[in-house]
């Protein structure tokens, strides 16, 4: 359950989220990307703190800052609605409330009970297929070059962990190259490159579906979205013909099949 009181686009909202694929549904501009970011960010955050044992008394710096990089927003005003009064988020997950205010008076977030829950992993698609764009973001992200979010850079360090020796899930490689699939996609400090049955591809001469299918894939293949792995993929649809829809959407059964 997600509980919104004005914030961004949200005057007063709940959302009561079922097990397997949730799908988010509206026009333009009406909160959907925000609403995903939000869930991201405090997920994101207990992912965070598990691996890197963050002490209790810096856990809402932490979150503070999460919800800054990944908003781009520099003052707490500028995610309440219309800029005034104080903005509410309440989020029940794996048996921890949140309970997050934030507004021009300042930033807190609470939750109950004190340890937080431990997502295996949490992973951001963003709008944009990410392959093309991954050779040196990292490095450029640090040096402040990037007009990206945080959701770019965590995707990027997902992407850039070393494959695992077995793939966890046969059929999105099935999805994208048939029964006979040889090692798909491939990655060279940073540079993706596929191989398809039409032949051997760098990632550019790739079609924008297979892109954002081969990126799943390849969080698979590295282990970084694994079982019980919590995705958010923002408009999976954006830039593909309506025969790679179709693809994608077996893509997504299978993956919630697993999980």
């Amino acid at each position: 359950m997600l509980s919104l009181k004005q914030f961004t686009a949200f005057s007063e909202a709940t959302f009561n989220f079922s097990p397997g694929i949730n799908v988010i549904i509206g026009e333009n501009a009406t909160g959907k990307s925000h609403l995903m970011k939000m869930i991201y960010t405090l997920l994101k955050v207990c992912e965070i703190a598990h691996q890197r044992k963050i002490s209790s008394d810096k856990l809402e710096e932490r979150f503070h800052s999460q919800l800054h990089d990944v908003f781009q927003v520099h003052n707490n005003h500028e995610l309440v609605r219309l800029s005034t009064g104080m903005a509410e988020i309440i989020m029940d997950y794996a048996g921890t409330n949140f309970h997050v205010q934030m507004g021009v008076d300042g930033f807190s977030v609470q939750y109950e009970p004190e340890s937080l829950p431990n997502p295996s992993s949490v992973i951001y698609l963003p709008t944009r297929e990410f392959l093309s764009i991954n050779e040196g973001f990292i490095a450029a992200y640090h040096k402040r070059e990037l007009p990206y979010d945080e959701t770019y850079y965590d995707l990027s360090l997902a992407l850039n962990a070393l494959p695992l020796r077995q793939n966890q899930l046969v059929e999105v490689q099935n999805a994208i190259a048939g029964e006979k699939w040889k090692k798909v996609v491939q990655q060279k400090n940073g540079r993706f490159n596929f191989d398809l049955p039409e032949g051997y591809l760098e990632v550019n001469f790739v079609a924008d579906g297979y892109r954002k299918i081969g990126t799943l894939l390849y969080l698979l293949i590295n282990g970084s979205l694994s079982k019980n792995s919590i995705l958010f993929w923002d408009e999976p649809e954006a830039n593909l013909n309506p025969k790679l829809v179709v693809e994608v959407v077996k893509v997504l059964q299978t993956l919630a099949k697993e999980a």
